[in-house]
């Protein structure tokens, strides 16, 4: 009976350890996946902009579109994104946004993880310019 006993508490122990590695393994992966694809869609957005991309976006509102876009492609997790753009300026090649990423647990409680970056587009200026 005590060898029942030990049993039983061993496997519900290793239940509780198991779910706990998921859960920071999954929070940590989703981490890891937000800050990647919003890192990638703002240098990929402000690399379009610019005077020697004529196919790129010509406004505010389409450069935040592009972004968006290009964004929500890349996230491959099972979960809600919410998107923030804090500030996008077309002509200066500045775009800032935070997003924020809801999802489940192993246990189904409600997790989140956010990210906030902005990326300015950098400009070289000519020695017969300067």
């Amino acid at each position: 009976m005590k060898n029942i006993v030990i049993g039983i508490c061993a496997f519900v122990l290793t239940g509780i350890l198991i779910l706990t590695v998921f859960t920071i393994h999954g929070r940590n992966m989703r981490q890891t996946e937000l800050d990647q694809a919003l890192a990638q869609a703002l240098e990929e957005t402000i690399a379009k902009t610019g005077k020697n991309h004529t196919d790129g976006p010509k406004s505010n509102e389409e450069m935040t579109a592009l972004f968006l876009e290009k964004f929500l492609t890349q996230l491959e997790s099972n979960s809600q994104a919410a998107v923030h753009i804090l500030d996008a300026d077309y002509e200066k090649g500045l775009l800032s946004a935070e997003a924020v990423l809801t999802y489940y647990h192993p246990t189904g409680k409600e997790g989140s993880v956010s990210s906030r970056q902005t990326a300015i587009r950098e400009t070289v200026i000519a020695e017969d310019e300067k």
